[in-house]
């Protein structure tokens, strides 16, 4: 089975605007098309994001926020996100992103963080945007159970 890492943008994105590229990435998951995998620090993050008054002023996104954690808490795979990562990002929370993908020993991890998306890749794992995923994703075949 496709294993999958989406990138905190990736998950808030969900929940701010559910009709969006991001969100289509999302449903894929849900309709089984991939394994998803993910970190209690990348759902920490994505909570965290989410509460941010700013945020909850601007986006009617509690009850989509929720349904996102109870589905990746019901649903995802996680691991530790504890590997250690050998390459050089600006932002130290890029760091527990890679690590998650190098424990998952994804195919791919989706983003939407430039500071990743130049990377192309990392420990065989590809980086790609949403849209590059889901082009990516449509271009492969569905692997036989």
């Amino acid at each position: 089975m496709l294993r999958v890492v989406f990138d905190t943008s990736v998950l808030v994105s969900v929940a701010l605007t559910p009709k969006g590229v991001p969100a289509q990435a999302y449903e894929a998951w849900r309709a089984l098309r991939f394994s998803l995998f993910t970190t209690r620090a990348i759902i920490h993050e994505v909570r965290t994001t989410l509460g941010y008054a700013r945020i909850r002023r601007r986006y009617d996104c509690a009850e989509a926020a929720d349904g996102i954690m109870r589905a990746l808490h019901q649903k995802a795979m996680f691991v530790s996100g504890t590997a250690e990562v050998s390459v050089y990002v600006r932002d130290p929370k890029d760091y527990m992103i890679l690590s998650a993908a190098a424990e998952a020993e994804a195919h791919v991890l989706v983003s939407s963080d430039q500071d990743l998306l130049v990377l192309g890749s990392y420990e065989g794992t590809m980086i790609l945007s949403p849209r590059q995923f889901l082009t990516w994703l449509d271009s492969i075949k569905p692997e036989k159970s």
